[in-house]
């Protein structure tokens, strides 16, 4: 127990200094690439972390079915295909049609999820960014979609999973949006109310 605090603790502090240490870099440096190569490394630590800490959300619930486990399974797969350097010399549309597979399978497997999971999981992967090894940028899964979109019929594409969940998220944002206002304008009406 007393390793893993220390190595927590390690990981924090080292964390922390990324921000100082791009920003010395950033003067010290005057070569452009080394200091794009420098955020670049950065960057991905970042994001490798956030992947581990969803990692380890889904894998804090795996016990509770099976659900999780698919869901855990997807979600390295998607990982998997995102850090694919062979995808470099494949064609374009067979990049297109595996990049939506697994952000579907993904979808399909959140959208399996137990109902009151559910939105947890869309807004964590849905906000997630995600270094995309073949564009050589970060993504999200919007990203992914608009980029792959084209390798599905456009018939059946609005009744995909990772269709679905973006509506969902949309849906949440709104949801959460107005219930946000509504609940600042009452404590404002009762905050005026009680002072009269």
């Amino acid at each position: 127990m007393k390793k893993k605090n220390l190595a927590v603790t390690f990981a924090v502090v080292a964390l922390s200094a990324i921000p100082l240490m791009a920003q010395q870099v950033a003067y010290t440096t005057p070569n452009k690439e080394s200091k794009q190569q420098v955020q670049t490394v950065i960057q991905t630590e970042i994001l490798d972390q956030q992947n581990q800490n969803i990692i380890d959300a889904i894998n804090a619930d795996i016990n509770s079915t099976k659900k999780y486990e698919n869901l855990s399974a997807d979600y390295k797969w998607f990982l998997k295909t995102m850090a694919d350097e062979s995808l470099a010399g494949t064609r374009e549309e067979f990049i297109e049609q595996t990049v939506f597979m697994r952000i579907d399978d993904l979808a399909k497997s959140i959208l399996n999820l137990p109902e009151h999971a559910q939105p947890y999981y869309i807004k964590l992967m849905a906000e997630s960014k995600h270094y995309f090894t073949y564009q050589k940028k970060v993504v999200t899964l919007k990203d992914l979609f608009e980029f792959s979109k084209y390798s599905v019929n456009p018939v059946v594409l609005n009744n995909t999973s990772i269709a679905q969940l973006l509506e969902k998220q949309n849906t949440l944002k709104k949801t959460t949006s107005i219930s946000f206002w509504s609940e600042f304008f009452q404590s404002l009406i009762r905050t005026g109310q009680t002072e009269k």
